[in-house]
């Protein structure tokens, strides 16, 4: 839910209003204030951003490890082939 949607323009006209601005002023404010919250992101789209990333930092890390482990064995296979091939001497 976008931030705008819980901002009451109503309530911050009649405040703007009461503080001492004429009406075009008030207006000019709570129309600029709209715009500029309507970017702004609220804590629940925070949450769903860090849960995506979470799932994605561990599905990444799972990834990563199994890559690691076919490395590992991919290296020691090597190693046997290169310790058949050309044995130690003595």
């Amino acid at each position: 839910m976008p931030a705008d949607a819980t901002f009451d323009t109503k309530q911050e006209f009649k405040r703007l209003a009461e503080g001492g601005l004429d009406h075009n002023q008030a207006d000019a404010i709570v129309e600029h204030s709209k715009e500029i919250l309507r970017g702004v992101a609220t804590r629940e789209d925070l949450q769903r951003a860090e849960e995506r990333l979470s799932a994605r930092i561990d599905s990444s890390a799972k990834a990563t490890i199994i890559r690691l482990g076919g490395l590992m064995f991919a290296l020691a296979v090597a190693l046997g082939v290169i310790e058949r091939l050309f044995p130690p001497p003595g």
